[in-house]
């Protein structure tokens, strides 16, 4: 068994910063990732969606560029040509992660970790014991209980940012930021967008002002919003939602579901190991140590 000073399950910004810093302070310190460096910000969420929605505003001031004067003909959009500047901006900046990584002397194994004791870990096979251990697994995109959620026609976060074809019509559920800026690129690029959140505006968790200035400007684009409304169920070619007390039919061509992220802890071994957790996380002390000291 291989020992290490310092591990760390997990190479987004939690993971990566901590392992750098922790190198920086003399730790001997390896960072385990299953996946690719950087998280769901830099791979699958906050950098590939502002490229998107960057490509989109170009292309919606291009197509408005009369009303300043300016004439632009011939305004198209290349999805594919779109989709690999997303792609080449999200490597360049995991690739600067694994960059400083390395610059640090933080020892990077790729892999799925699995906790096997409160002082042992596995990774494909190999195991090590370590001194400490940090757990900044992330998150993944929850999936509620909706009938029809598995359907061919249902997309995640993660899904909808490599599609090869702009839908027809798309049905976003969720009312949330990933939500709604899916919603904007995708009616930007053409499709007829409706929104369908469960609370009483979109953005809950932000200034009720901002919120509704928003929900205009959105409206004003022809994005349909449904407040206080809940899916029922999922089928190819429509979504169901009730509102009011009555049963809406929205037709789609695609459902995209957007309903917020949930902690990614399923295969770590935290029960072998000790640690006490929930579904809304790991359980922590204010020094953000956990029932294994």
């Amino acid at each position: 068994m291989q020992k290490r000073e310092l591990i760390i399950v997990g190479g987004g910004p939690g993971g990566y910063v901590a392992a750098i810093r922790a190198s920086q302070l003399g730790i001997k310190t390896t960072l385990i990732e299953k996946g690719e460096l950087g998280g769901t910000c830099l791979n699958v969420g906050c950098i590939p969606t502002k490229a998107l929605l960057r490509s989109a505003n170009l292309y919606n001031g291009a197509r408005a560029s009369a009303e300043f004067g300016v004439d632009a003909q011939g305004v198209a959009f290349d999805l594919g040509r779109i989709m690999q500047r997303k792609a080449a901006i999200v490597k360049r900046l995991t690739g600067g992660v694994g960059m400083l990584l390395k610059k640090n002397g933080v020892e990077v194994i790729k892999g799925e970790a699995r906790f096997t004791s409160n002082g042992t870990i596995e990774v494909g096979g190999e195991a090590y014991s370590f001194g400490k251990a940090i757990i900044a697994a992330g998150s993944k995109p929850a999936v509620p209980p909706i009938p029809g959620i598995d359907g061919q026609n249902v997309l995640f976060s993660t899904d909808a940012l490599s599609v090869d074809k702009i839908p027809e019509s798309i049905a976003v559920i969720g009312g949330g930021v990933i939500a709604v800026e899916f919603a904007s690129i995708f009616n930007s690029f053409g499709s007829r967008v409706t929104i369908i959140e469960m609370m009483s505006d979109i953005l809950p968790l932000i200034d009720g002002e901002l919120s509704r200035s928003l929900r205009k400007v959105l409206e004003s684009r022809g994005i349909a919003i449904h407040t206080g409304a809940r899916v029922e169920t999922i089928r190819e070619g429509a979504v169901f939602m009730s509102a009011d007390g009555k049963t809406q039919e929205i037709a789609c061509q695609k459902a995209l579901v957007a309903v917020g992220r949930v902690p990614a802890l399923a295969g770590l071994g935290l029960e072998t190991a000790g640690i006490e957790y929930t579904e809304k996380g790991i359980s922590v002390n204010a020094a953000t140590q956990t029932s294994v000291l």
